[in-house]
């Protein structure tokens, strides 16, 4: 499965931490705050990351690399931020198949393996395939824990 991270924002909330930093990078226990995310992921069955970025994008891809314990990182360059909606939007062309979204700035304790097996148990949604995903449609589809159809499933 395909493990889906919104990572692109400022931080402003996290200022002055990230005037130089970006929250991604941001020290939590002694490792960065992707770290955790990518190791929820990891740990919840995700075999591919696709991170979402812009603030400071190259610090993020400097760090981390083409991989994370072993696991192959594709790194999407949201270059306006529309929200998120939009930064999932932006990892529709490296997502062929069911996928999981955990924003990057979500420590999570556990697995998510329950939310995963409840949603995959509820009648899914989709877009049609002609229909062209927007900050608006993708959102609600993301939030109501659906799947599109042509694109895999989000879990959320």
């Amino acid at each position: 499965m395909i493990g889906v991270v919104p990572a692109a924002g400022q931080g402003t909330r996290l200022r002055p931490l990230t005037d130089d930093t970006p929250k991604g990078l941001v020290d939590i226990a002694g490792q960065p705050l992707l770290a955790h995310v990518f190791e929820t992921l990891l740990d919840s069955g995700v075999d591919e990351l696709v991170v979402v970025v812009g603030y400071r994008a190259g610090d993020i891809v400097a760090h981390f690399g083409e991989s994370y314990a072993g696991c192959p990182l594709t790194y999407v360059h949201q270059r306006e931020r529309l929200g998120l909606g939009h930064a999932i939007a932006q990892a529709r062309p490296h997502v062929d198949g069911p996928f999981v979204v955990l924003n990057g700035d979500n420590v999570v304790r556990g697995t998510l393996d329950a939310p995963i097996t409840a949603v995959a148990r509820r009648k899914p949604i989709g877009f049609s395939r002609g229909m062209k995903p927007t900050t608006e449609n993708l959102s609600t589809l993301v939030a109501t824990a659906g799947y599109s159809t042509d694109q895999g499933t989000i879990f959320l």
